[in-house]
């Protein structure tokens, strides 16, 4: 595994782009989680991703989405799954997620400019956590309560809502059926609780089954990154010798391996920031900037959807910041504050 591809499954959204990119784990999750009477329609070995780098271009790396195409009933259609990881929920949801359908059906245009007719979106929103998802998913709840007392008025206005699995409340291992699935959903939400070795400890028959399943190498590999990368307070020798004892020689060699890649990366950088003091201090420096840079483009990505364009000198100071119970605070205000003007105050 190279060194972007270690990058990648660090983050919350790489690894929820790679997992989700796994025409498996894909399928298991749209077959659990769309509507029955939905599922019996599709056919699944039509169902192809599609790229999102049109979607909001200039802030596609602030955003984490997946785009399906696929038919429904004879019908061309697309599934939209949009991942949500940040600390608090977004109450704009709704309407950013009909904005990125908007630019699904233009490009769908632009590249079939005889068509007479759009494709059917299923839009999905999936919350890693652990807040819970307590506003609507109802597009025409934004509009207030008021509306339905004007006659006539709700006959113009949208109305569509957005399917919603909310890692908060589910519990993988117990409710969901493909072993691939449930491992892989019972991480991103354990990693969020900073609880990887009750991770490790109850996937561990999961984890063995799926160390002997091809096509499944490259997911598991990122399983253990993402592992290692996620919890600060549990260092490679103390997931070791808690697991080593019970894993089989194939998935101790394979957690080995990956243990030795993100060491010896860590070792790199920790020589390029001039950090000399060792193979610990080199993976967990590396492992915190990451967290770092994760915390300043949550921040971005709230003014971004707030406000539009971040301005330049608003993210040069937040590049300055390294404290992340600073960067964490001004997410919240980010999404809180009513004016970008009162936000960059916080900055001064």
């Amino acid at each position: 595994m190279n060194e972007e591809t270690l990058e990648r499954y660090r983050r919350h959204d790489g690894f929820f782009k790679e997992a989700f990119s796994n025409a498996e784990v894909s399928v298991a999750f749209f077959r659990e989680h769309l509507p029955r009477e939905v599922v019996k329609e599709i056919d699944f070995g039509t169902m192809r991703q599609e790229s999102t780098e049109f979607i909001n271009a200039d802030l596609s790396h602030l955003r984490a989405d997946l785009l399906y195409s696929v038919e429904i009933g004879g019908v061309e259609s697309r599934l939209y799954l949009l991942f949500e990881h940040q600390s608090e929920v977004e109450k704009w949801m709704r309407l950013r997620l009909l904005g990125y359908e908007c630019e699904i059906w233009r490009e769908y245009l632009r590249k079939n400019p005889g068509s007479e007719t759009l494709p059917p979106i299923v839009g999905l929103v999936l919350n890693q956590g652990p807040g819970k998802w307590e506003i609507s998913t109802e597009f025409a709840d934004l509009f207030g309560e008021g509306v339905n007392r004007i006659p006539g008025l709700g006959d113009y206005l949208p109305k569509c809502r957005h399917l919603l699995m909310d890692l908060a409340i589910h519990e993988p291992l117990e409710e969901e059926r493909e072993v691939v699935l449930a491992t892989v959903l019972e991480l991103m939400k354990r990693i969020k609780e900073r609880d990887v070795l009750r991770f490790l400890e109850r996937c561990l028959g999961n984890l063995e089954e799926l160390v002997d399943r091809e096509g499944l190498e490259g997911l598991l590999e990122g399983i253990f990154v993402y592992c290692y990368q996620g919890e600060s307070a549990v260092d490679y020798d103390k997931i070791r010798d808690n697991l080593e004892k019970k894993a089989s020689g194939k998935l101790k060699e394979k957690m080995r391996t990956i243990a030795e890649q993100l060491i010896n990366q860590g070792v790199e950088q920790g020589i390029d920031l001039g950090l000399r003091r060792g193979i610990d201090l080199g993976v967990k420096q590396g492992i915190d900037l990451g967290r770092i840079e994760s915390l300043r483009e949550d921040v971005m990505e709230a003014i971004a959807i707030r406000f539009g364009d971040v301005p330049r000198v608003i993210s040069e100071r937040l590049g300055e910041i390294s404290d992340k119970a600073r960067l964490k605070e001004l997410h919240r205000a980010a999404i809180r504050e009513e004016r970008l003007e009162d936000f960059e105050r916080l900055l001064s």
